[in-house]
C-alpha cells in the first residue's frame, strides 16, 4: 500500500496541531489552578486580617474600660486628698496622693497602649478600604 507524500504531510500536520492544542489546554488548566491557589491565598490572608482586626477592636474596648477605671480612681483619690487636707489629716493626705499617683501612672500607660491600638485599627481599616 502506498501512501502519498501529501497524506503523510497532512498526518504530520494533524499530529503537530493536536500536540499544540493539548499543550495549550494543559497550560490553560495549569493557569486556572494557579489562579485558584492565588485566590485561596488571598482569601486566607483576608480572613487572617479580619481576625486580627477583631482582636484589636476587642483589645481597644478592654483598654478603654481599664483606662476609664484608672481615671475614675485618680479622681476619687484627688477628692480624698482634698477632704484629708480640709480635715487636717496629713497621714490620709499623703496616702491619697500616693494612690492618686499610682493610678495616674496606670492611666498614662493605658493611654499610650490605647493610642497604639487605635493606630493599628486605623491601619487595618485603610487596608480593607
Amino acid at each position: 500500500m502506498t501512501v502519498s507524500i501529501d497524506c503523510v504531510c497532512l498526518l504530520r500536520n494533524l499530529i503537530s496541531l493536536r500536540t499544540t492544542m493539548t499543550a495549550q489546554n494543559f497550560l490553560t488548566a495549569t493557569q486556572v489552578q494557579g489562579m485558584a491557589l492565588i485566590e485561596d491565598s488571598v482569601n486566607a490572608k483576608n480572613q487572617v486580617q479580619k481576625e486580627e482586626l477583631a482582636i484589636a477592636i476587642a483589645t481597644q474596648n478592654h483598654l478603654e474600660e481599664e483606662y476609664d477605671k484608672a481615671e475614675d480612681e485618680v479622681y476619687t483619690w484627688v477628692q480624698v486628698a482634698f477632704l484629708a487636707q480640709k480635715e487636717g489629716r496629713d497621714d490620709l493626705l499623703l496616702e491619697a496622693l500616693r494612690l492618686k499617683q499610682i493610678h495616674q501612672k496606670k492611666a498614662s500607660s493605658l493611654k499610650v497602649q490605647l493610642d497604639e491600638i487605635r493606630c493599628k485599627i486605623n491601619s487595618f481599616r485603610l487596608e480593607f478600604a
